[in-house]
Protein backbone atom coordinates (compact mmCIF):
# COMPACT_ATOMS: atom_id res chain seq x y z
CA UNK A 1 0.00 0.00 0.00
CA UNK A 2 1.18 3.42 -0.61
CA UNK A 3 0.54 6.53 1.66
CA UNK A 4 0.64 10.07 0.28
CA UNK A 5 2.44 12.27 2.91
CA UNK A 6 1.76 16.31 1.88
CA UNK A 7 4.44 17.79 3.57
CA UNK A 8 4.61 22.29 3.53
CA UNK A 9 7.97 23.89 3.56
CA UNK A 10 9.09 20.23 4.06
CA UNK A 11 7.56 20.23 7.26
CA UNK A 12 4.59 17.56 8.15
CA UNK A 13 3.64 19.44 11.70
CA UNK A 14 4.03 19.11 14.62
CA UNK A 15 6.89 17.83 16.79
CA UNK A 16 7.59 19.16 20.13
CA UNK A 17 7.04 22.94 19.00
CA UNK A 18 4.85 24.23 16.47
CA UNK A 19 7.20 25.24 14.40
CA UNK A 20 9.14 21.20 14.07
CA UNK A 21 7.96 18.57 12.07
CA UNK A 22 7.89 14.93 12.20
CA UNK A 23 11.43 13.13 11.52
CA UNK A 24 10.41 11.97 7.98
CA UNK A 25 13.29 9.52 7.36
CA UNK A 26 12.33 8.01 10.73
CA UNK A 27 8.19 8.49 9.73
CA UNK A 28 8.84 6.72 6.54
CA UNK A 29 11.27 3.82 8.33
CA UNK A 30 8.19 3.16 10.50
CA UNK A 31 5.27 2.96 8.16
CA UNK A 32 7.75 0.57 6.10
CA UNK A 33 7.43 -2.03 9.11
CA UNK A 34 3.87 -2.08 8.21
CA UNK A 35 3.94 -2.54 4.58
CA UNK A 36 3.70 1.03 3.95
CA UNK A 37 5.18 2.82 1.41
CA UNK A 38 5.32 6.76 2.08
CA UNK A 39 5.27 9.16 -0.81
CA UNK A 40 5.75 12.85 -0.33
CA UNK A 41 4.32 15.25 -2.18
CA UNK A 42 5.25 19.00 -1.61
CA UNK A 43 2.71 21.69 -1.30
CA UNK A 44 3.61 24.46 -2.67
CA UNK A 45 5.17 23.06 -5.42
CA UNK A 46 1.88 20.96 -6.09
CA UNK A 47 0.02 24.31 -6.14
CA UNK A 48 2.83 26.11 -8.27
CA UNK A 49 2.73 23.54 -11.04
CA UNK A 50 -1.31 23.54 -10.58
CA UNK A 51 -0.87 19.75 -9.92
CA UNK A 52 -3.96 18.26 -7.85
CA UNK A 53 -3.68 14.70 -7.16
CA UNK A 54 -6.03 11.69 -7.60
CA UNK A 55 -6.56 8.56 -6.51
CA UNK A 56 -4.50 8.55 -3.62
CA UNK A 57 -4.79 7.96 0.00
CA UNK A 58 -3.68 11.14 1.64
CA UNK A 59 -2.76 12.60 5.01
CA UNK A 60 -1.57 16.10 5.92
CA UNK A 61 -1.13 17.78 8.72
CA UNK A 62 -2.08 21.82 9.62
CA UNK A 63 0.13 24.86 10.56
CA UNK A 64 -0.67 27.18 13.31
CA UNK A 65 0.42 29.85 10.98
CA UNK A 66 -3.15 31.53 9.84
CA UNK A 67 -2.18 31.85 6.20
CA UNK A 68 -0.09 28.03 5.70
CA UNK A 69 -3.57 26.90 7.29
CA UNK A 70 -5.20 28.57 4.95
CA UNK A 71 -3.10 27.54 2.11
CA UNK A 72 -2.89 23.71 3.03
CA UNK A 73 -7.01 23.80 3.54
CA UNK A 74 -7.77 25.87 0.20
CA UNK A 75 -5.57 23.10 -1.73
CA UNK A 76 -6.94 19.70 0.34
CA UNK A 77 -10.50 20.99 -0.36
CA UNK A 78 -10.39 21.09 -4.33
CA UNK A 79 -8.79 17.70 -4.19
CA UNK A 80 -11.28 16.35 -1.42
CA UNK A 81 -13.62 14.16 -3.98
CA UNK A 82 -10.93 12.37 -5.80
CA UNK A 83 -9.07 11.40 -2.63
CA UNK A 84 -9.36 9.53 0.61
CA UNK A 85 -8.30 11.14 3.61
CA UNK A 86 -6.38 9.85 6.76
CA UNK A 87 -8.00 13.20 8.37
CA UNK A 88 -11.58 14.70 7.20
CA UNK A 89 -12.39 17.92 5.95
CA UNK A 90 -14.03 18.56 8.82
CA UNK A 91 -11.40 17.55 11.35
CA UNK A 92 -9.10 19.84 9.15
CA UNK A 93 -10.81 22.48 9.28
CA UNK A 94 -11.76 22.49 13.10
CA UNK A 95 -7.66 23.06 13.66
CA UNK A 96 -7.65 26.04 15.74
CA UNK A 97 -11.48 26.88 15.50
CA UNK A 98 -13.12 26.24 18.60
CA UNK A 99 -16.44 27.23 17.53
CA UNK A 100 -16.14 24.98 14.34
CA UNK A 101 -14.58 21.91 16.66
CA UNK A 102 -17.45 22.51 19.26
CA UNK A 103 -20.41 22.38 16.24
CA UNK A 104 -18.92 19.52 14.87
CA UNK A 105 -18.64 17.33 17.79
CA UNK A 106 -22.06 18.65 18.90
CA UNK A 107 -23.10 16.92 15.76
CA UNK A 108 -21.45 14.01 16.59
CA UNK A 109 -23.05 13.24 19.86
CA UNK A 110 -19.48 13.73 21.56
CA UNK A 111 -19.59 14.78 25.81
CA UNK A 112 -18.52 18.20 25.77
CA UNK A 113 -18.90 20.97 28.23
CA UNK A 114 -22.08 23.20 27.27
CA UNK A 115 -21.19 25.82 25.46
CA UNK A 116 -22.61 28.24 23.51
CA UNK A 117 -20.91 29.88 19.89
CA UNK A 118 -21.39 33.30 19.24
CA UNK A 119 -20.85 35.64 16.28
CA UNK A 120 -19.78 38.95 18.63
CA UNK A 121 -19.18 39.69 22.29
CA UNK A 122 -22.15 41.99 21.93
CA UNK A 123 -24.07 38.45 22.59
CA UNK A 124 -22.38 37.55 25.71
CA UNK A 125 -24.68 38.48 28.22
CA UNK A 126 -27.53 37.02 26.29
CA UNK A 127 -25.55 33.72 26.36
CA UNK A 128 -25.93 34.04 30.23
CA UNK A 129 -29.82 33.90 30.47
CA UNK A 130 -31.00 31.09 32.56
CA UNK A 131 -27.37 29.75 33.15
CA UNK A 132 -24.60 30.28 35.79
CA UNK A 133 -23.89 33.63 36.88
CA UNK A 134 -19.96 32.90 35.46
CA UNK A 135 -18.73 31.43 31.89
CA UNK A 136 -15.38 31.15 30.20
CA UNK A 137 -14.83 33.12 27.52
CA UNK A 138 -12.68 31.81 24.60
CA UNK A 139 -11.89 33.48 21.35
CA UNK A 140 -12.41 30.97 18.76
CA UNK A 141 -8.65 30.99 17.11
CA UNK A 142 -5.79 30.17 19.13
CA UNK A 143 -4.30 27.94 21.17
CA UNK A 144 -2.19 27.35 24.60
CA UNK A 145 -4.63 29.25 26.54
CA UNK A 146 -4.30 32.34 24.81
CA UNK A 147 -7.80 34.68 24.40
CA UNK A 148 -9.49 32.90 27.65
CA UNK A 149 -11.18 34.67 29.89
CA UNK A 150 -13.59 33.96 33.13
CA UNK A 151 -16.57 36.68 33.10
CA UNK A 152 -18.97 37.22 34.85
CA UNK A 153 -22.76 38.14 34.20
CA UNK A 154 -23.26 41.88 33.09
CA UNK A 155 -19.45 42.39 33.80
CA UNK A 156 -18.20 45.74 32.33
CA UNK A 157 -15.46 43.82 30.33
CA UNK A 158 -18.16 42.71 27.93
CA UNK A 159 -20.08 46.52 27.64
CA UNK A 160 -16.56 47.90 26.88
CA UNK A 161 -15.10 45.45 24.69
CA UNK A 162 -11.92 44.41 26.50
CA UNK A 163 -12.12 40.81 25.11
CA UNK A 164 -12.59 41.68 21.62
CA UNK A 165 -10.52 43.84 18.86
CA UNK A 166 -9.21 47.51 20.43
CA UNK A 167 -11.32 50.20 19.39
CA UNK A 168 -10.10 52.64 17.42
CA UNK A 169 -9.88 56.41 18.08
CA UNK A 170 -12.90 58.80 16.67
CA UNK A 171 -10.69 60.28 13.76
CA UNK A 172 -13.10 63.05 12.14
CA UNK A 173 -11.14 63.19 9.02
CA UNK A 174 -11.50 59.91 8.26
CA UNK A 175 -15.09 59.42 9.06
CA UNK A 176 -16.02 63.03 6.85
CA UNK A 177 -13.60 60.91 4.09
CA UNK A 178 -15.75 57.90 4.66
CA UNK A 179 -19.01 59.61 4.98
CA UNK A 180 -18.74 61.83 1.74
CA UNK A 181 -16.73 59.16 -0.20
CA UNK A 182 -19.94 56.68 0.18
CA UNK A 183 -22.14 59.40 -0.85
CA UNK A 184 -20.81 60.19 -4.00
CA UNK A 185 -19.77 56.53 -5.12
CA UNK A 186 -22.72 54.61 -3.72
CA UNK A 187 -25.14 57.67 -3.38
CA UNK A 188 -26.30 56.68 -0.30
CA UNK A 189 -28.84 58.68 2.46
CA UNK A 190 -26.90 59.40 5.99
CA UNK A 191 -29.32 57.06 7.66
CA UNK A 192 -27.94 54.42 5.54
CA UNK A 193 -24.27 55.43 6.03
CA UNK A 194 -24.95 55.05 9.96
CA UNK A 195 -26.41 51.77 9.76
CA UNK A 196 -23.43 50.51 7.35
CA UNK A 197 -21.04 51.86 9.93
CA UNK A 198 -22.83 49.77 12.89
CA UNK A 199 -22.89 47.34 10.77
CA UNK A 200 -18.85 47.48 10.54
CA UNK A 201 -18.37 47.90 13.77
CA UNK A 202 -20.36 44.69 15.04
CA UNK A 203 -18.87 42.33 12.57
CA UNK A 204 -15.07 43.28 13.33
CA UNK A 205 -15.32 41.60 16.50
CA UNK A 206 -14.31 38.41 17.55
CA UNK A 207 -16.62 35.12 17.62
CA UNK A 208 -16.40 33.73 20.74
CA UNK A 209 -16.81 30.23 22.48
CA UNK A 210 -19.00 30.62 25.89
CA UNK A 211 -18.09 27.47 27.87
CA UNK A 212 -20.51 26.84 31.63
CA UNK A 213 -17.66 27.71 34.43
CA UNK A 214 -17.36 24.36 36.19
CA UNK A 215 -16.35 25.89 39.80
CA UNK A 216 -13.40 24.00 42.55
CA UNK A 217 -11.72 22.58 40.06
CA UNK A 218 -8.28 21.51 41.08
CA UNK A 219 -6.98 19.89 37.85
CA UNK A 220 -7.86 19.00 34.29
CA UNK A 221 -6.60 15.83 32.19
CA UNK A 222 -4.68 16.04 28.35
CA UNK A 223 -5.37 12.85 26.69
CA UNK A 224 -3.91 11.74 23.28
CA UNK A 225 -5.46 8.76 21.43
CA UNK A 226 -3.68 7.13 18.87
CA UNK A 227 -6.12 4.32 17.65
CA UNK A 228 -6.33 2.16 20.47
CA UNK A 229 -3.07 3.14 22.52
CA UNK A 230 -3.89 6.58 24.97
CA UNK A 231 -1.48 8.81 27.02
CA UNK A 232 -2.60 11.01 29.72
CA UNK A 233 -1.30 14.21 31.09
CA UNK A 234 -2.74 15.60 34.97
CA UNK A 235 -2.68 19.70 35.03
CA UNK A 236 -3.15 21.07 37.80
CA UNK A 237 -4.16 24.57 38.49
CA UNK A 238 -2.82 27.62 39.93
CA UNK A 239 -3.90 29.25 42.94
CA UNK A 240 -6.34 32.24 41.67
CA UNK A 241 -6.61 30.74 38.11
CA UNK A 242 -9.48 29.11 36.72
CA UNK A 243 -7.33 27.11 33.75
CA UNK A 244 -5.00 24.38 33.79
CA UNK A 245 -3.66 24.81 30.20
CA UNK A 246 -0.34 26.83 30.41
CA UNK A 247 -0.35 26.31 34.27
CA UNK A 248 3.45 24.25 33.74
CA UNK A 249 1.86 22.23 36.46
CA UNK A 250 1.67 18.88 34.84
CA UNK A 251 2.57 14.67 35.04
CA UNK A 252 1.99 11.39 33.34
CA UNK A 253 -0.60 9.49 34.44
CA UNK A 254 0.27 5.90 34.81
CA UNK A 255 -1.80 4.24 36.80
CA UNK A 256 -5.14 2.60 36.24
CA UNK A 257 -7.78 3.96 38.56
CA UNK A 258 -11.55 4.53 38.43
CA UNK A 259 -10.70 8.31 37.21
CA UNK A 260 -8.15 7.49 34.61
CA UNK A 261 -10.20 4.50 33.22
CA UNK A 262 -13.09 6.62 32.41
CA UNK A 263 -11.12 9.00 30.65
CA UNK A 264 -9.59 6.42 28.58
CA UNK A 265 -13.35 4.74 27.77
CA UNK A 266 -14.71 8.27 26.78
CA UNK A 267 -11.46 9.76 24.90
CA UNK A 268 -11.61 6.26 22.78
CA UNK A 269 -14.95 6.32 22.34
CA UNK A 270 -14.87 10.06 21.10
CA UNK A 271 -12.10 9.35 18.57
CA UNK A 272 -14.30 6.72 16.76
CA UNK A 273 -17.41 8.75 16.92
CA UNK A 274 -15.17 11.61 14.99
CA UNK A 275 -13.79 9.01 13.05
CA UNK A 276 -10.00 9.68 13.80
CA UNK A 277 -7.11 8.04 13.91
CA UNK A 278 -5.15 9.67 16.41
CA UNK A 279 -6.47 12.65 18.54
CA UNK A 280 -5.95 15.01 21.67
CA UNK A 281 -8.64 15.75 24.21
CA UNK A 282 -8.55 18.35 27.35
CA UNK A 283 -11.06 16.89 29.89
CA UNK A 284 -11.68 17.81 32.82
CA UNK A 285 -13.97 16.02 35.40
CA UNK A 286 -17.68 17.27 36.32
CA UNK A 287 -19.59 15.40 38.82
CA UNK A 288 -17.50 12.25 38.68
CA UNK A 289 -17.85 12.38 34.23
CA UNK A 290 -15.64 13.25 32.16
CA UNK A 291 -16.49 16.20 29.55
CA UNK A 292 -14.51 17.81 27.01
CA UNK A 293 -13.32 21.14 26.79
CA UNK A 294 -11.56 20.87 23.66
CA UNK A 295 -10.07 18.69 21.24
CA UNK A 296 -7.98 18.72 17.76
CA UNK A 297 -7.22 16.06 15.57
CA UNK A 298 -5.19 16.95 12.70
CA UNK A 299 -2.07 19.45 14.60
CA UNK A 300 -1.52 18.93 18.62
CA UNK A 301 1.25 19.53 20.68
CA UNK A 302 2.74 15.76 21.55
CA UNK A 303 4.29 16.30 25.12
CA UNK A 304 1.75 14.51 26.67
CA UNK A 305 3.49 11.55 24.56
CA UNK A 306 7.41 12.44 24.84
CA UNK A 307 7.10 12.89 28.75
CA UNK A 308 5.10 9.80 29.48
CA UNK A 309 6.99 6.94 30.10
CA UNK A 310 4.67 4.80 28.22
CA UNK A 311 1.20 4.35 27.14
CA UNK A 312 -1.96 2.57 27.82
CA UNK A 313 -3.28 -0.22 25.64
CA UNK A 314 -6.75 -2.06 24.89
CA UNK A 315 -5.59 -5.76 25.34
CA UNK A 316 -8.35 -8.40 25.79
CA UNK A 317 -10.92 -5.35 25.56
CA UNK A 318 -9.26 -4.02 29.08
CA UNK A 319 -6.94 -1.50 29.36
CA UNK A 320 -3.19 -1.75 30.20
CA UNK A 321 -0.41 0.17 30.67
CA UNK A 322 3.11 -0.66 29.26
CA UNK A 323 6.21 0.75 29.92
CA UNK A 324 8.28 2.11 26.75
CA UNK A 325 10.33 4.74 25.14
CA UNK A 326 7.82 6.54 23.46
CA UNK A 327 8.78 8.02 19.91
CA UNK A 328 6.40 9.82 18.46
CA UNK A 329 7.15 8.75 14.31
CA UNK A 330 6.19 5.29 15.75
CA UNK A 331 2.54 6.17 17.47
CA UNK A 332 1.72 7.88 14.00
CA UNK A 333 2.52 5.34 11.96
CA UNK A 334 1.45 2.49 14.25
CA UNK A 335 -2.51 4.92 14.29
CA UNK A 336 -2.62 5.00 10.36
CA UNK A 337 -1.89 1.53 9.70
CA UNK A 338 -4.62 0.21 11.82
CA UNK A 339 -7.04 2.90 10.74
CA UNK A 340 -6.49 1.64 7.66
CA UNK A 341 -6.79 -2.25 8.17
Amino acid sequence: MVLTVITINGHLHQHLYPWTGLNLFELEKEFNQFGIQLNFEEITELVKTNTFLENRTIWCSSSQHPDEKKFIENYLRLIQEKNSFIVSENLQRAHEDKGFAYLLGEKHGINQVESIYIDNYTKINDSFEGKTEKAVVKHTHGSSSQGVFLLEKNQKKYKHGIINYPKQRLNIVRLLKDYFGLLITKRISFDLYCENKKYVKKHRNRSLLVQRFIPNLKYDYKVLVFYDRAVILKRHIKKRDFKASGSGLFGPVTNLNTESLQLLNEAKRTAEKLDAPFISIDFLIDKNTPKIIEYQVTHFGPATVLMNPGYFIINSKKWIYINNENALEEFYSYAIFNFLK
